[in-house]
């Protein structure tokens, strides 16, 4: 990947260009900052000055990482998933099927399938309200032919929610508040080995090389062809989603299982953005850029950003609002 591609720019100074620092980080990360937004007039209805009025649309979502040098895949496409599908090979093999009838891309994408069918299943034992139709893709009795292309409101709620209570999907959270990112990025609970760095990836959703309707059509873009895809999901049906003002994003690209099997790899969101930009046309390219931004915080910075944030209001059972984790909160400070 070209990380100095136009589409994307990594940011690690302030202002004053000197190194983020944990109070500086935050204060470029703040919603209400003016890089995270852009002012459209609105026709006066009724005003009362006779001036036109105008509000802030943000133009970005953001996704904490506490490793800077991760790359934005889903839990479903990385390469700690490849367990499952291992082991969902090994019961193909099992009931019949050969190396030369077998697509290790396609058992891979049926693989997440088959974990979201019994996720829905133990939901209908729950009492969750879900679907009872036998055509749904949940309770499809051929899971290797498996389209993972759905785009059912109901079958991408339910993977919204399966996502965020720990099932392997090919969607990624993103949010709408920076700060929420920051808090991922830096908490406790989220780190998983050592780190140089923390990050907050910037997706702005309104860039073309994105699947946005209205941008794309504005632009005389075919929508179909767009190959990152944002979901805003039914917030009512999804606490977590609710609390952490939450969107996710989807690579088109991962239903397509012979690129897994000429690649060996699945394709990274940054990867495909700035595979796009290369293709498109130069009068776009200056919307498209950048479509990413890479903010990053230097180790030393990150345990006085998790207390900043904290000060702030920032906790596991804010942002993911269960009884459990507000134990977790509590017990936390014992703990310390």
């Amino acid at each position: 990947m070209k990380e100095m591609s136009p589409a994307i720019e990594i940011i690690t100074h302030d202002s004053d260009n000197n190194l983020f620092t944990a109070e500086s980080f935050i204060d470029y990360l703040r919603p209400s900052h003016n890089h995270w937004h852009k002012e459209l007039p609105l026709e006066p209805k009724g005003s009362i000055s006779g001036y036109p009025m105008y509000v802030a649309k943000s133009e970005w979502v953001f996704r904490g990482q506490w490793n800077f040098n991760w790359t934005l895949l889903s839990k479903a496409r990385r390469e700690e998933f490849e367990r499952y599908v291992l082991k969902e090979l090994k019961r193909g093999k099992e009931n019949g099927l050969t190396d030369s009838m077998i697509s290790k891309g396609n058992f891979w994408i049926n693989t997440e399938a088959l974990l979201l069918r019994e996720f829905v299943e133990a939901l209908a034992e729950f009492g969750y309200p879900i679907s009872s139709k036998r055509d749904h893709d949940f309770y499809s009795d051929s899971p290797y032919t498996f389209d993972n292309q759905n785009n059912d409101s109901e079958y991408l709620d339910i993977m919204g929610l399966a996502q965020h209570h720990g099932i392997p999907t090919r969607f990624l959270d993103w949010t709408y508040n920076p700060l929420h990112a920051a808090y991922f990025a830096t908490a406790n609970e989220f780190r998983t080995g050592e780190t140089d760095a923390i990050c907050v990836w910037c997706l702005n959703i309104t860039s073309p090389l994105i699947g946005n309707e209205s941008i794309q059509r504005k632009h005389g873009m075919d929508r179909s062809k767009s190959k990152v895809k944002i979901h805003k999901l039914a917030k009512h049906k999804n606490r977590f989603l609710q609390a952490q003002y939450g969107v996710f994003t989807e690579n088109i690209i991962d239903n397509k299982s012979n690129y897994y099997d000429e690649h060996n790899q699945w394709k990274s969101t940054e990867e495909i953005i700035v595979s796009e930009y290369e293709n498109l046309q130069d009068g776009l390219k200056n919307i498209a850029t950048p479509t990413l931004r890479k903010i990053i915080l230097e180790k030393n910075e990150i345990n006085h950003l998790l207390l900043l944030l904290q000060r702030e209001g920032y906790k596991k059972s804010i942002l993911m609002p269960t009884l459990d984790n507000v134990v977790y909160d509590v017990m936390s400070k014992w703990d310390t």
